[in-house]
């Protein structure tokens, strides 16, 4: 079997569109040789070596042909055999979030609720008393009991640390009893618009917060630093790197995070391209000014770009969040959550619209779909 060797984003995807050759041999920075090269184009003929100059490909050669840019300073790797290929993108991420799954408690893959919270135990045995300790990737349809879990028995078990643990999908979470007591939360909570508190039999909450429910628990979890927030994205871009990925679509960035990819991106600690949607405004009033207030072009050579607008229209199916236009097989009476109304997604895509954004939803019940198209279809 070949061996896949990733690169570096702008290594992989500045093939040259005039054969991929030159004319003037000049000593390169680096020769990659004895490889097999995979361009993905209508490009003719066999290619076993790669010329780079200032990060930038400059031609595609045999390694005859390759050494012939091959000076005192340039370095020489040979690949023995692997195979190289444009970078992927992966064009559906959350940057942010994937450095902090890898920060926090790993829940993917729990085969039960009981061994969620033995993970979990076993991250409060190192943290300090008080301290949150944060998690995600349970999924209670891998479980035998694939209905949602109740927080007393995670309660029980980590008893001094505010505990938040979002499922897979990122459309509910679990608090411990801390954690909701922080939030301020009750039996007369009442459930935000767009979202569901998880109630038992008497009405108590059960610690299962769905969609905008969520944020009842997000708002009262300490806020990341820039360091932290820029740390984390470092850390996410290494591990996509590690696996051919050159470049990613970060979708549904708040305006402060703009400011954490052009800091890394100066530094040249950003690694790979990532084109970002912003999040939309609290107040649509003003939604054009917005967008275009927060706009970028290009950042560092096309490191970093922001010129789309994320929306929800609803949640997931997993979380039993998607809308849908019947009810739930296993869940009578719940056909799912609407969680931006349809008015106002109409009103953003307007906005994105005048502004020369484009716009990605998130919609997927039927339901939520149909919503979303009847709102871009009008004139």
């Amino acid at each position: 079997m070949k061996q896949l060797l990733p690169m570096a984003g702008a290594l992989v995807l500045s093939w040259l569109a005039s054969g991929f050759t030159v004319s003037r041999p000049k000593p390169a920075d680096l020769v990659l040789l004895n490889g097999s090269i995979i361009t993905l184009t209508q490009q003719k003929g066999q290619f076993s070596a790669v010329v780079i100059q200032n990060g930038r490909i400059l031609a595609l050669l045999t390694d005859s042909e390759a050494r012939e840019f091959v000076g005192p300073k340039t370095k020489v790797v040979d690949l023995k055999g692997a195979t190289i290929l444009p970078g992927l993108v992966d064009a559906h991420c959350h940057l942010l979030g994937l450095g902090m799954a890898l920060a926090n408690v790993n829940l993917v893959g729990t085969t039960s609720y009981a061994e969620v919270i033995e993970r979990v135990k076993a991250r409060a045995a190192k943290t300090p008393k008080g301290q949150w300790i944060l998690g995600r990737g349970w999924d209670q349809n891998d479980w035998q009991n694939k209905h949602f879990p109740d927080h007393k028995a995670l309660s029980a078990a980590v008893p001094n640390h505010p505990v938040w643990l979002t499922r897979i999908d990122g459309h509910a979470g679990l608090a411990n009893g801390m954690a909701m007591e922080q939030a301020g939360i009750t039996s007369k909570t009442k459930d935000p618009k767009g979202g569901r508190i998880v109630r038992d039999d008497k009405g108590f909450p059960t610690g299962v917060f769905v969609d905008n429910g969520e944020e009842l628990i997000s708002r009262v979890v300490p806020a990341l630093t820039s360091d932290q927030r820029r740390k984390l994205l470092e850390t996410a871009a290494e591990a996509c790197l590690k696996v051919g990925l050159t470049g990613v679509h970060d979708m549904g960035i708040p305006p402060e995070q703009i400011a954490d990819y052009k800091a890394l991106a100066d530094m040249d600690r950003l690694g790979l391209r990532v084109y970002a949607m912003i999040s939309p405004p609290e107040s649509i009033e003003n939604a054009v000014g917005y967008l275009r207030k927060h706009r970028v072009d290009g950042y560092k050579d096309g490191m970093f770009t922001l010129r789309g607008l994320k929306l929800y229209m609803d949640g997931a199916l997993g979380s039993r969040g998607a809308a849908l236009l019947a009810d739930y097989s296993d869940d009578p009476g719940n056909r799912g959550l609407l969680v931006t109304a349809p008015e106002r997604v109409e009103k953003l895509c307007e906005a994105a619209l005048k502004a020369g954004f484009q716009v990605s939803t998130h919609a997927i019940g039927d339901r939520g779909n149909r919503l979303i198209l009847d709102a871009t279809k009008r004139p």
